[in-house]
């Protein structure tokens, strides 16, 4: 008999954490093993972000895995969990679907995990810092109310990108590392990446910029800076002025009190001196 492609997993939560997530659907080709996995990641990532941000996720979505064949299917039975129409989506696969390891990537409506059936034994801890990343994702739709059917494109709601991913980067480092870098060898390797990088974060405003190791830490390290001087619940309130319709460059200043171009101007010399990082404190 065919086995059928997917599994329904954990579709009401008992304890009442994951009040966003709808449903964790998994192709069965992953196994028993990789979907309780990934069921006791999501627990266990959102959780940690409650704890640490005082906020449960509001919104309702979908958790998704496969590996690089099944993911359109898996994205099929997804949308219909959330009774609605599957919009155009572009080859995920080769997005996501580009290591060893397992890979994710959120919008609105889901959380799409690529797991590759030839990846090595199960590594719950990373499993869970990268639902961590992908969870807050879901916080910033929260509040910048992306979610909702407004108008204007939803990632120019959101962005600039620098600060979607980085801010996202900064909660997975939180969770692994327990505080942000900020002296010696650990802030030197945070810094690394933005001062090898020749990408500025204008460069990195638009959806989709933020690729590879030096967009990623590019973007990491700006918003680490953001969030060891203003601390999180500031600098989540960037997100909260979006949802009230101000636009990216009035919310910047108005929660971190300096233009985002000045900061952008004021980030190039901070990715490449590692004294002026270490000392930084945001101009009045």
């Amino acid at each position: 008999m065919k086995r059928p492609l997917l599994a329904l997993v954990a579709a009401l939560w008992a304890s009442g954490l994951n009040a966003g997530v709808l449903d964790i659907l998994t192709d069965t080709r992953l196994g028993d093993k990789r979907r309780v996995a990934l069921e006791e990641a999501v627990k266990d990532a959102e959780r940690w972000l409650e704890n640490q941000t005082g906020r449960k996720i509001e919104g309702e979505f979908v958790v998704l895995g496969g590996d690089r064949r099944s993911l359109s299917q898996v994205l099929d039975v997804g949308f219909k969990r959330l009774n609605k129409p599957r919009p155009p989506v572009p080859d995920i696969a080769n997005l996501i679907c580009n290591g060893r390891q397992p890979n994710a990537l959120a919008n609105p409506d889901f959380i799409l995990v690529c797991w590759p059936l030839a990846s090595g034994p199960e590594n719950p801890r990373a499993l869970r810092a990268l639902m961590v990343h992908e969870l807050f994702h879901h916080m910033q739709y929260d509040l910048s109310r992306s979610r909702q059917d407004r108008p204007g494109p939803r990632q120019r709601r959101l962005g600039p990108a620098w600060m979607v991913e980085g801010t996202a980067e900064v909660l997975e480092m939180l969770y692994v590392l327990g505080t942000l870098p900020d002296e010696g060898r650990n802030l030197f390797a945070l810094q690394n990446p933005a001062r090898r990088s020749r990408l500025t974060l204008d460069e990195l405003s638009n959806p989709g910029t933020v690729t590879g190791f030096y967009g990623y830490g590019t973007s990491r390290f700006a918003a680490s800076l953001l969030v060891r001087a203003h601390g999180l619940e500031k600098t989540m309130q960037y997100f909260r002025w979006l949802g009230r319709g101000l636009s990216q460059e009035v919310a910047f200043a108005q929660t971190f009190g300096q233009s985002m171009s000045a900061f952008e101007e004021e980030f190039e010399l901070l990715r490449r001196d590692y004294g002026a990082a270490r000392d930084w404190q945001p101009k009045k």
